[in-house]
């Protein structure tokens, strides 16, 4: 901390009082303060009065030689320069003379990129916009010859050229002609010309639930519908418009009984033959058995015996597929006891048929009608 000097010669104090000049610095000095004035500002004024008012009249011979010997041999302040961080200042001998210097800081000039588009990056941006909207129109020619507009009402519809008729592939219609033929259809196989006549068919739902399908091979007709109470979701008590041909199978599943009645059944043309096996072939639960070897192979009716249970059942399809899968055809029927679908009638089972109650005790009673014996060719369709 620097000490305080002498405003006369600069000597220092003790106890207000100069060592070389002997002047009472603490008796002259007057402090004066005004608003908004800094310190310096302040400190120089009032060092400014104490000149002013000092009274050297009045001032001892003796101190004023001294104090003028003094300052003239002591040697002049050199000026120093500070390396305080911010601004450089120059300070002089003199504590209240200050002189300030300011270096302006250097701009760098700009290194980014110009953003503005190029001329041919203007051209190739407008050929992409122009290729884009021809590839839009031919699009929408496109559409307008794949699809037929179709008005109806105030909506419009399109469609897809061509018809989704399931029997747009038969080889001929069926007659207008024909006789009135009705009746109720438990789970089973159903051949056309054999158990039901030729003929175009509406299906109601007598009761239960379940589906009902409609596969002819030759015709390429599939067909499948469920019935069931509850509309909502999709279900169908009648079912219109279904064209059985001879050959084709009708299959019935689930727990329901179902309605076919037709106007045009070509019923003198019903062919089939009574089945020539009599005998029942019980089915104890877990116990596989073959056609050809524990029971002779022929047109069965499956039948539960206990609560429930599942008969799983393997046509041998006799091809030479790499994957032993291929080479059979592998089906199941649930049954329960004390429901409709406790029979599942007309399975046709050829030599080598393997056959097996899972889930509990079951019997095969034979059908009443077959095809004929040629149990083999049954499975023609699935052969390819």
């Amino acid at each position: 901390m620097s000490s305080k000097r002498c405003y006369l010669c600069g000597g220092k104090l003790v106890e207000g009082r100069c060592q070389d000049c002997g002047l009472d610095n603490a008796r002259s000095e007057r402090k004066t303060y005004r608003l908004n004035y800094s310190r310096t500002e302040n400190r120089i004024k009032g060092r400014g009065e104490v000149k002013d008012t000092c009274d050297f009249d009045n001032r001892d011979e003796e101190v004023m030689k001294r104090a003028a010997k003094k300052s003239k041999d002591k040697p002049e302040r050199k000026a120093y320069q500070t390396n305080d961080s911010g601004p450089s200042a120059q300070r002089t001998a003199h504590p209240d003379e200050y002189k300030y210097s300011y270096t302006k800081p250097v701009m760098k000039p700009r290194t980014g990129k110009s953003t503005a588009i190029s001329k041919k990056q203007g051209k190739t941006f407008f050929v992409i916009i122009i290729i884009a909207f021809l590839l839009i129109a031919f699009i929408g020619d496109f559409s307008k010859d794949k699809f037929n507009d179709v008005e109806t009402g105030s909506i419009q519809v399109t469609e897809e050229p061509g018809s989704s008729d399931p029997y747009e592939f038969v080889s001929r219609e069926l007659s207008d002609t024909g006789e009135h033929f009705e009746n109720v259809l438990e789970p089973g196989l159903y051949i056309g010309g054999i158990h039901v006549p030729e003929g175009r068919y509406d299906i109601y739902l007598e009761e239960g639930q379940g589906e009902a399908c409609v596969d002819d091979y030759e015709n390429s007709i599939y067909l499948w519908q469920f019935f069931g109470d509850e509309e909502s979701n999709g279900d169908l008590k009648e079912w219109n418009d279904v064209r059985i041909y001879e050959g084709a199978v009708l299959e019935v599943s689930g727990d329901v009984r179902l309605l076919i009645v037709t106007e045009n059944g070509q019923t003198s043309d019903m062919k089939g033959m009574s089945n020539p096996l009599k005998d029942e072939v019980a089915l104890t639960q877990g116990r596989k058995l073959t056609a050809g070897e524990d029971f002779p192979a022929g047109v069965y009716d499956f039948q539960a015996v206990s609560d429930w249970t599942t008969i799983s059942y393997s046509i041998p399809l006799n091809t030479n597929y790499e994957d032993p899968e291929l080479n059979y055809l592998n089906k199941s029927k649930w049954l329960a006891c004390d429901a409709i679908n406790t029979v599942f009638r007309n399975v046709v089972l050829p030599e080598g048929s393997t056959v097996c109650a899972d889930d509990g005790d079951a019997r095969m009673i034979p059908s009443k009608l077959i095809e004929s014996e040629d149990y083999d060719s049954y499975y023609d369709a699935y052969r390819y």
